[in-house]
């Protein structure tokens, strides 16, 4: 048999979860900004090793020849 709730009842639940859910959404929100945050710096550093790397060995490779 289903529980005997008020409609009041009802909407203090959902107020309470709705509640509950806004805080999680935050703290996951302070979580994923702060590693997002680094990934440009990480993407940048990477692409510019891979551009030296990538013109160091061509400069070597004419010189060479």
């Amino acid at each position: 048999m289903p529980d005997a709730r008020t409609p009041e009842q009802i909407r203090g639940e959902l107020d309470a979860e709705r509640t509950e859910l806004a805080g999680a959404v935050e703290h996951l929100r302070s979580e994923v900004g702060g590693t997002l945050k680094k990934v440009p710096i990480a993407a940048g550093a990477a692409a510019s090793i891979g551009l030296m790397l990538a013109a160091t060995k061509r400069y070597l490779a004419r010189r060479r020849a």
